[in-house]
């Protein structure tokens, strides 16, 4: 696998990653795994009902996996796209179905966990500025890369 270590921010995202307001990115697999049984939501883990790429998930393991992230495995170094000097050292990776991310994983990828009147959380409104109406609309309810990163301090910015 080609991996790409870099990874696109809107500026606003840039700048809560530097003033330590953001920890967390989730960002939907592509292509999505396909379900290939008739069971009810399962695991993407269990035996045989998710293929990927052509892959039987359960053969090859959750490890595997995990490992296809495109911009690299724990300990891994990501720069930030739009700003190459910043880097994000990757500490955790995780998969999930987008409805079942907590609240407090949110907050984590600087989303507010305040509620809109009568309606949905703010999580709702921020995935879909990116993805209404695309095979990764929130209603659709797509597995997404759950990836966990710590800002690494660029040498030569110390105080002097």
């Amino acid at each position: 696998m080609n991996i790409d270590r870099t990874i696109s921010f809107r500026q606003d995202m840039i700048d809560l990653i530097l003033a330590g307001k953001k920890t967390v990115t989730i960002r939907p697999i592509k292509p999505q795994p396909k379900r290939v049984g008739t069971f009810g939501k399962e695991s993407l883990f269990d035996r045989c009902y998710w293929e990927w790429n052509g892959y039987d998930v359960y053969e090859l393991g959750s490890e595997w996996f995990l490992r296809q992230y495109p911009h690299g495995m724990i300990c891994d170094t990501m720069s930030i796209r739009e700003r190459p000097e910043v880097k994000l050292k990757i500490t955790g990776i995780t998969v999930d179905w987008l409805h079942e991310i907590s609240h407090d994983t949110w907050e984590k990828d600087g989303v507010s966990r305040h509620y809109v009147m009568g309606g949905p959380d703010l999580s709702y409104y921020h995935w879909q500025r990116f993805y209404a109406g695309t095979e990764y609309d929130w209603v659709k309810n797509p597995w997404v890369w759950i990836i966990e990163f710590e800002l690494i301090e660029e040498k030569g910015q110390e105080d002097e």
